[in-house]
């Protein structure tokens, strides 16, 4: 089994089942760790990526991240996800996009 967990983590993204490119054009369901940042940097690119209101949202685009996350606490009874979840709607309506 892989997962990260424990009080230092800020949130945590999906790794496991992701629907994703596979080999041959294809297209299939993958788990793993990796798969959890490129769906992180995905989600700050969609926020970068967007007009900023002011100079320093660029810089509060972690902090939005992070305090979107969803609470997963009840489906994972006593172990520690951080905030939660990675939430990108959530996100993006807390960055104002």
């Amino acid at each position: 089994l892989f997962c990260n967990y424990g009080s230092a983590l800020e949130f945590v993204a999906p790794g496991e089942f992701i629907y994703t490119a596979a080999p041959g054009s294809q297209a299939g369901y993958w788990s793993g760790t990796s798969f959890a940042a490129p769906i992180v940097s995905g989600a700050i690119a969609l926020g970068l990526g967007q007009p900023l209101k002011s100079a320093d949202d660029h810089l509060k685009m972690a902090e939005y991240l992070v305090s979107a996350g969803k609470d997963i606490s009840s489906v994972n009874v006593g172990i520690t996800l951080g905030k939660g979840l990675l939430n990108v709607e959530e996100f993006l309506r807390k960055a104002g996009l």
